[in-house]
Order: C-alpha cells, then structure tokens, then sequence
C-alpha cells in the first residue's frame, strides 16, 4: 500500500502538468489513466495488488476511480490550478488503502 501511494505521490505533480496538456477538458481522467498505467506496471511490485495478472489491470482501474473518487472536489480544483494540494497529501494514505480493499473486495483475490 505505501509503495503505491508513495509512486502515486512522486509522479503525480508531473502528471498533473501532462494531464492538463493532454486533456485540457479532463485532466483528472487524465491523472486516473496515468496512475492506473503506472500501477498496471508496477503491479507485481506492489504489496497489496493481485499476484495473478490478469486481475491486475481491473484491480488498478478500480482503485484508480474509488481513489479519485474519494477526493473532494475542491481538492481536485486546488491541485490543478495550484499544482499541490495539501489535502491529498493528508488524506492520501486512508484514501488509497479503503480504495485497495474495497477493489480487492470487488475484483476477488
């Protein structure tokens, strides 16, 4: 779960700039491709995602969208026009975890 939540962390003021030239309209569906990209990659790395990898691309997409879910709106405004948020960096670790149990839940491993 750390691993995750700290790769999500270093990548995710870079991704938040790409995000915004990629998708101007979207940049948050933006930021969800590129962290479920990044975790599809790393998934046998990470602790908490599935050791079968055919679940592990579902298990990403699905922690991808609750994780964002999970994060206020005006959070998500305040990364995109600040480049930072210091409610995402408080809250990141809790958001990611009920994100990761409610997907291991889900995807069923």
């Amino acid at each position: 779960m750390k691993i995750f939540s700290s790769a999500i962390a270093a990548v995710l003021f870079s991704t938040c700039l790409l995000a915004g030239a990629a998708q101007a309209n979207d940049p948050i569906s933006a930021l969800k491709k590129a962290n479920t990209d990044m975790c599809i990659k790393i998934g046998s790395n990470v602790p908490d995602a599935p050791k079968d990898t055919k679940l592990t691309a579902p298990y990403c997409q699905c922690v991808s969208d609750n994780y964002w879910a999970s994060v206020p709106k005006a959070q998500q405004d305040e990364l995109l026009t600040r480049g930072t948020s210091p409610g995402i960096q408080t809250s990141m670790d809790a958001r990611m975890a009920s994100a990761q149990l409610a997907c291991k839940k889900k995807v069923g491993f």
